[in-house]
């Protein structure tokens, strides 16, 4: 579950984004819809912590968002984005293999190994 409280963000001191209060659940699918500029990837990258908020609060399966170690929130969330920026060329099996790296520290076990080559 994600729980957005009370997230405010502002540029250059005029509040773009909030407060913004949502609870997505753990199961199902969620949509953000919206015009352009109404604040979904702004919203994203919050939750991500890939953008700074300016005020609230956001948590991943109860790890406090601006609060946890990136290792740990590492386990609950994964941001894949729909632009990447890779210098290098990536394989799938590559690229699923960083999903494993909170938990392997990037040795993937025999197990791993075998559910990525399904």
């Amino acid at each position: 579950m994600i729980n957005i409280s009370n997230v405010k963000k502002a540029y250059s001191d005029e509040v773009k984004i909030g407060p913004l209060n949502i609870d997505i659940p753990k199961a199902g699918l969620t949509s953000l819809i919206g015009p352009n500029g109404a604040g979904k990837s702004t919203t994203l990258l919050m939750i991500g912590r890939l953008l700074h908020m300016d005020e609230g609060q956001i948590k991943v399966a109860n790890w406090d968002v601006s609060e946890s170690k990136s290792e740990d929130l590492a386990k609950v969330l994964t941001i894949l984005r729909q632009e990447n920026h890779f210098v290098t060329r990536l394989t799938v099996r590559q690229l699923v293999g960083f999903g494993r790296f909170p938990y392997s520290k990037g040795r993937l076990t025999k197990k791993d190994e075998a559910i990525i080559s399904k």
